[in-house]
This record gives structure tokens, C-alpha cells and sequence, in this order.
């Protein structure tokens, strides 16, 4: 995978880091998660597999920090794409159909509630990567709700621990669906991955403000 984009200056450690990342995402696009590898990765970074190893210690490591970039992107294209929402519902439509995106590339590889949890995982991530990572999670789901609630004064009277209980519902539900629509269980019901994302959307919020007015 070479590169056509000039040599980045020698000693230009931040320049050397944004080549290594955006080869990263390249090949990460085109070979998935089980075949990205840290030589192609060098190779499109233009610099020796000794250099890429000493910005990220692993494959896992490079992909935690992909990701990351990812979610923080998706953050920005929320709160933008949110802005416009009529409705609850159509806030969550919204949030689901960016979330696709970004599961069918990360979201069945590295599971961040582990890292919230403190999980031991196979390859050691650098502390200050996992927090990134879990920064930016969180940044996602705090920007959801907050478009949710914005539009609807019900949800936004939720108590701190009913916030809390909801968020964690959303987002297992938007997991679930994600999970779905990019896998083979699809196929076996019928209707399209809108009709499906729109009527989980209607079920959340009139479960939500049922919740708030009980």
C-alpha cells in the first residue's frame, strides 16, 4: 500500500503520527479489523515497522486510538445532523443510522464496556488510550441524550439515576440493532433496516415518557 503523498519532514513526531493513522484507517477500510496489519500500515505511513512501533505498541492499540477518532467524528456529525430533529424519535433514527457506520467498521471488535469495567483484555492498551476511548463513548452517548431531551420535557425531568438507566437502554438497544442490521439475522425477518430503526425509535421514547409520567 504505498503511499503517494510526499514523505512527511524527519522529526515532525505529530505529522508522523496523523500519516500513521490515516494509513491505519485506510487499510483498516479496506482489509477489515481480523487483517489489518502493522507492516501495511508502515508501508503506507512511509516509515520502518521499528518507527510505527514505537507510536503503538499493537495492533489492538492502534485500532483503540482509530476508533476513538471515529466516535469523536461521530460526536461532531450528531450534533450537527441532531440540530435539524423535530422529534425524540427522529433524534434516535438519526443516531442509529451514524452508529451503523461506525459498528460494521469497530463496534463488533473491541467492546468499551470492558474497558470501563477495568477488564483484563487480550493486548495491553496504553491507560491514556483506553481513556480517550471512553471519553469519546461517553461524549456519544451524552450528546444523544441531550438532543432527546431537548425535545422532549419529559425525558429531560428525568432524575440523575433514570438518566442514567435510560442512556444504558438506548444505547444496548442501538447496539442490538447495529449487531443486526450488519449481520446475517437480518435476512430472516421481513421489512427494510429503516422501518425497523424508526419503530425501536417510537417504542424507546413512548417507554421513556411512560416511565417519567408513572
Amino acid at each position: 500500500m504505498a503511499s503517494r503523498r510526499p514523505k512527511t519532514k524527519w522529526g515532525d513526531r505529530e505529522a508522523r503520527l496523523r500519516d500513521i493513522c490515516r494509513a491505519g484507517a485506510e487499510a483498516l477500510a479496506k482489509e477489515g479489523y481480523a487483517n489489518l496489519n502493522m507492516r501495511t500500515v508502515a508501508e503506507g505511513a512511509r516509515v520502518s515497522l521499528g518507527t510505527l512501533y514505537t507510536y503503538f505498541t499493537s495492533k489492538e492499540e492502534l485500532f483503540a486510538v482509530l476508533y476513538a477518532d471515529r466516535l469523536e467524528h461521530l460526536v461532531a456529525e450528531m450534533a450537527l445532523s441532531c440540530a435539524g430533529a423535530k422529534t425524540p424519535q427522529e433524534v434516535l433514527v438519526i443516531v442509529a443510522e451514524r452508529y451503523f457506520e461506525v459498528y460494521a467498521v469497530f463496534g463488533r471488535e473491541l467492546n468499551i464496556v470492558s474497558l470501563v469495567a477495568g477488564e483484563e483484555l487480550e493486548a495491553e492498551i496504553a491507560p491514556a488510550v483506553v481513556g480517550r476511548l471512553v471519553s469519546a463513548a461517553r461524549q456519544v452517548f451524552a450528546t444523544a441524550w441531550t438532543a432527546v431531551a431537548r425535545l422532549d420535557p419529559s425525558i429531560a425531568d428525568f432524575s440523575e439515576a433514570q438518566r442514567l438507566l435510560a442512556v444504558r437502554l438506548v444505547w444496548a438497544t442501538m447496539v442490538g440493532l447495529a449487531d443486526h442490521v450488519s449481520g446475517v439475522r437480518q435476512r430472516l425477518h421481513a421489512g427494510t433496516r429503516r422501518e425497523l430503526t424508526e419503530f425501536a425509535a417510537r417504542v424507546l421514547v413512548a417507554g421513556l415518557e411512560s416511565v417519567r409520567r408513572g
